[in-house]
């Protein structure tokens, strides 16, 4: 009996090494692309039907506010069955970007035990801000200045 036990526990064991060992290695292959398609397009249209029924490539966020998408864990093969399908605009591999100071507290003139950082303030921990500045465009609609009066000869 104690060896049939080890026998299934040793069968079991070597199945469970052989599944988690094929999984890990079809996991790196796959890199995490976010990709813009055109409005009113169902963004699970975009991926081949075996993605959808396995659990290694995932769309992870979908997008709909700013542009229409979703981003997704993809293979190389996968990308390029997207990027043929009706309605695709772009996709662009998923970066971290590295930090550009490490001294924003007293960049932004905040003092331990002062003003919001008081004695019972946690200074931030567990907050992750992200900005993106592309830029201004002095062309854009918003600078034109029609309708508007000449500026004071005094300022």
């Amino acid at each position: 009996m104690a060896s049939s036990s080890l026998l299934l526990i040793g069968v079991v064991s070597i199945f469970l090494y052989l599944t988690t060992s094929a999984t890990s290695n079809s996991n790196q292959n796959l890199d995490t692309y976010i990709v813009q398609v055109e409005p009113n397009y169902d963004y699970q249209s975009f991926l081949p039907t075996d993605i959808l029924s396995t659990s290694t490539a995932a769309i992870t966020h979908s997008y709909e506010n700013v542009f229409s998408g979703f981003a997704a864990k993809l293979s190389k093969a996968d990308l390029e069955f997207v990027k043929n399908r009706n309605g695709f605009v772009s996709a662009h591999r998923e970066r971290t970007y590295p930090l550009h100071t490490t001294h924003s507290p007293e960049f932004l003139g905040l003092f331990r035990n002062l003003g919001f950082w008081n004695g019972s303030s946690k200074y931030g921990k567990g907050v992750v801000i992200g900005l993106l500045d592309s830029g201004i465009s002095p062309s854009h609609p918003s600078f034109h200045d029609a309708g508007m009066p000449p500026p004071p000869s005094k300022w």
